[in-house]
């Protein structure tokens, strides 16, 4: 966060507890809703949701609305890893010249055919994304720095509509 400008909403603690009780199905804020564990979990939602949430007893059951938080393993870090190679592999498709873009189509191909015949790291590195590199993230910061620009042009256009 600190490297992107960007304000941390928060880390949990590397807690044997949080892996115990998540692996015998009652993950930590229900196990113990008083821990410091939970009281983090609760900080990051309020700062993340603001006045969307009512602060009261309820609050601490905030995570039964992110099923995946505790049905999927590592969900968050999945989704966060696949969207930053998608968007790597959309620009490459997308710009450049001609045969660079084919190329880039090659390997998303070749990536799709490949299964599960490597290691996904490796697998993506053939196709062109490197998760160890800043220009990955990047590649998310662009898009969406994309996407906020077309919507600030259609929200111009309804603006001057009226």
């Amino acid at each position: 966060a600190e490297q992107y400008g960007v304000k941390l909403l928060g880390a949990l603690p590397l807690d044997i507890d949080i892996r115990q009780e998540t692996d015998s199905g009652k993950p930590t804020v229900v196990a113990q809703p008083d821990s410091r564990i939970s009281e983090i979990y609760r900080e990051i939602a309020h700062d993340y949701l603001g006045d969307a949430v009512a602060d009261n007893e309820l609050h601490q059951y905030l995570w039964t609305r992110i099923p995946h938080f505790y049905n999927s393993p590592y969900y968050v870090y999945k989704y966060a890893t696949c969207f930053a190679s998608s968007a790597v592999l959309f620009n490459a498709m997308t710009t450049g010249t001609e045969a660079e873009q084919a190329a880039a189509k090659e390997r998303y191909l070749e990536l799709l055919k490949s299964g599960g015949n490597d290691q996904p790291m490796e697998q993506l590195r053939k196709a062109g994304v490197d998760l160890t590199q800043k220009t990955t993230i990047q590649a998310v910061i662009d898009q969406m720095d994309e996407l906020v620009s077309r919507l600030e042009v259609e929200a111009e256009k309804i603006l001057a509509a009226r």
